[in-house]
């Protein structure tokens, strides 16, 4: 170690700190781009099966929106 090591230290240690102050921001961002993605899909999926799932099964639903139940609902119940 020479007399310059303290000068190269000195000029060094600022890139280091931005460097890793930038990585860590990146990482962070991304980490939370990645949480918000994953919470939307997950609700959109949650949507998605509320919605969808009481037609495909035709009815046979244990508590519907209003708390009400019904098995085997006819699709016309006027003949």
């Amino acid at each position: 170690m020479g007399a310059g090591s303290g000068v190269a230290v000195r000029l060094l240690l600022p890139r280091v700190l931005a460097l890793t102050l930038t990585l860590t921001l990146t990482l962070a961002l991304t980490l939370a781009l990645i949480l918000a993605l994953t919470l939307t899909l997950a609700l959109a999926l949650t949507l998605a099966l509320a919605l969808v799932l009481p037609r495909v099964l035709g009815g046979r639903v244990l508590g519907g929106w209003r708390g009400q139940v019904w098995l085997n609902r006819p699709a016309h119940p006027h003949p």
